[in-house]
Formats: C-alpha cells, structure tokens, sequence
C-alpha cells in the first residue's frame, strides 16, 4: 500500500512578541519551518508594505533603509511588515513566505500591498506580486534576476526598479532587461557610483520610495 505525503505548507500559528513601542516582532510557524518578522501596525491602517530582503541581510535591510523606512510608513498611517527568508536562495518558497504574509495583512484588514524587495528580495518580491491579488505594486532593489514568466504576468501592476550602475553584484542590464520586458507601468532609476548596497545614495532612495 502506498503512503501519500502532503506537501503543502499551512501557517499552523503566528507567535508575536512586542519588544518595541511601534513594533511587534513575529514569528510565522508553518509546517515547513518558520520564519520571522517584523510588523508595525498603525491603528487603522489599511495600506501595507512588505519588505523582503537578501540572504542572511537581516530584518532591517541595506544599511537599515528597512527599518527608517517602516519608521516613515508608521508616521503615515501605513503598515509594515519586514520578513526574513525560511529557504534562504530558493525563490519559490520565499515567495510562498510572502504570500503567507500578504493572507496574514488580509486577515488584519489590509488589502492594498506594495512589496518592496532588495537584491534577491527584489527577484521574490516580482515572482510574488505576480500572482497575489492584493499587491497592486512592486519596487526591486538592486534586484537578481527573475524568470520572464513572472515580469510578463505583472501585467498593469507598476513596478519601481532602483538600481547602481556601480553594481558588481548585480550587472544594470537585468533591470534593464525587467524595464523592457514588463507591459504595464514601470520606471527604472539608475544611480551612477553606486554598489549593490546602494548606501552611496541611501537619502535619495529613501526619497524616491516615498515618492512611489
């Protein structure tokens, strides 16, 4: 007789620690592992944004762009939820993490999500927005590449590509690339000098999302 095995991946509960006066820090358990992060909740909020990012980076992002980031969000009455990655390299299951993600800010109310990712966040933050109903845009950092499938199912979702001309982890020509391939409405900034961390030029990203 044979045995089936179920593969799929369920939240089996969310554990929350508050160590923060505006922020709670989670920890997502699921049934293939756990991942954390961190979520500032503006009583009222109906707005999000979820932050994905690199390998091994940490919750606050490239030179805690993250964390001053959520901060600003907070100050405007919009959401934040920081993740960390449960199969760090692996773009499928990341993007499987943010999903769950996106059902746990619907369960909170919040149906109107930006995903912002960095360097590989960038590449999970496009492979998730493509499919989920409740992103209605999507900014990549400094992004790695992502499989074509996923930028040509964005379809009219806006997309915001930041990115370093002096980028020796990632070359300029995958957002460029992204920039062509995408049909909906997106734009594409280069910032000359700047590496993959893009902290030459922290203030004027820290703009150019707030703007966004």
């Amino acid at each position: 007789m044979s045995t089936c095995y179920d593969d799929r991946i369920y939240v089996i509960g969310v554990r929350e620690t508050r160590t923060e006066p505006r922020a709670t820090h989670l920890s997502f358990l699921t049934t293939r592992g756990d991942f954390p992060a961190i979520l500032q909740l503006p009583k009222g909020a109906r707005q999000a944004v979820i932050m994905l990012t690199a390998n091994k980076a940490g919750l606050d992002g490239p030179g805690s762009l993250f964390a001053e980031f959520a901060e600003d969000l907070f100050d405007e009455g919009i959401a934040s939820l920081r993740l960390d990655h449960r199969v760090p390299g692996n773009c499928v299951q990341c993007a499987i993490d943010a999903l769950l993600a996106l059902q746990f800010m619907d369960d909170e109310g919040v149906q109107d999500v930006a995903l912002v990712g960095w360097s590989f966040g960038g590449a999970v933050a496009l492979s998730a927005g493509s499919v989920a109903r409740t992103v209605h845009g999507i900014a990549a950092l400094s992004t790695v590449d992502v499989a074509n499938c996923c930028v040509k199912r964005l379809q009219s979702k806006p997309i915001l590509l930041l990115h370093g001309e002096a980028d020796r982890v990632t070359p300029v020509e995958v957002p460029r690339r992204i920039y062509s391939e995408a049909q909906g409405s997106r734009r594409l900034i280069l910032y000359p000098g700047a590496g993959h961390r893009l902290t030459e030029v922290k203030e004027q990203v820290h703009q150019d999302l707030r703007k966004w």
